[in-house]
């Protein structure tokens, strides 16, 4: 994928994609899948066409500002998430499945990746899902889980 300054999209874009909805779904106390959706297709295009420039900014503002121009609420309910993990490194699997499913639209797979089913097995502190080597989580992809 080409941002919008001719650029090509890196994996670390992706990455920083990938943190900014984890991030943002922890400060909510929502699934990634609900920052997802609230983004779309044009606010997740935006996230890996500045990625770069947002990479300098403070991430807890670019949360925020994310939050307030999406018109994201906080939950009350409390969700099954794994939080014992960092936000990069939950950030650095999802690229990482991202960037290998990846099939010619980076914004289409971001949105895929995050609706499979594998993705509540991933965030549930329950299992080790998000241990499993590469190849592994690539194929519960396909096959809609583990």
């Amino acid at each position: 994928m080409i941002n919008k300054f001719s650029e090509e999209v890196t994996m670390d874009d992706v990455k920083f994609t990938c943190f900014i909805i984890e991030k943002t779904a922890r400060l909510l106390n929502q699934l990634n899948e609900y920052v997802v959706d609230s983004l779309g297709y044009d606010g997740i295009e935006h996230l890996l066409n500045f990625a770069t420039m947002l990479h300098n900014q403070n991430f807890d503002q670019t949360c925020s500002e994310l939050i307030q121009k999406y018109t994201m609420l906080k939950s009350s309910k409390k969700q099954q998430r794994n939080t014992a993990l960092s936000e990069m490194y939950m950030a650095r699997l999802y690229s990482s499945l991202i960037w290998e499913i990846n099939d010619g639209d980076l914004v289409q797979s971001v949105i895929d990746v995050y609706h499979s089913p594998i993705c509540k097995i991933i965030d549930d502190p329950r299992t080790s899902a998000h241990y499993e080597p590469l190849p592994v989580i690539v194929r519960a992809y396909y096959e809609g889980t583990f």
